[in-house]
């Protein structure tokens, strides 16, 4: 079964540190075969809180999702990602 990461988040409010999560997110997408299905395109909320952006990324396997998220290298990436604004992140098994 297929993995996803389903990210909610604010605006960026600082470019610099969200640009350094970037140089690391690309190794791991690479890594792990992830695949940027929507990233801060055009979007409506219809229920819940609304986001600033949100991205859809696939993994080859649930499993991939999960590893991806806890891989020391990402790891490293996360403090970043935070500093550039808030957001949630969801891991869920395709059907």
């Amino acid at each position: 079964m297929l993995g996803y990461w389903i990210v909610t988040a604010s605006e960026i409010v600082d470019s610099e540190a969200f640009d350094e999560y970037r140089k690391h997110w690309g190794a791991i997408a690479k890594k792990y075969n992830a695949r940027m299905l929507a990233a801060q395109n055009r979007h409506e909320n219809k229920e819940g809180a609304p986001a600033d952006r949100v991205t859809l990324v696939e993994f080859p396997s649930y499993d991939d999702a999960i590893a991806a998220y806890n891989d020391p290298d990402y790891q490293k990436a996360v403090p970043f990602v935070h500093k550039a604004g808030t957001r949630n992140l969801q891991i869920v098994e395709g059907m």
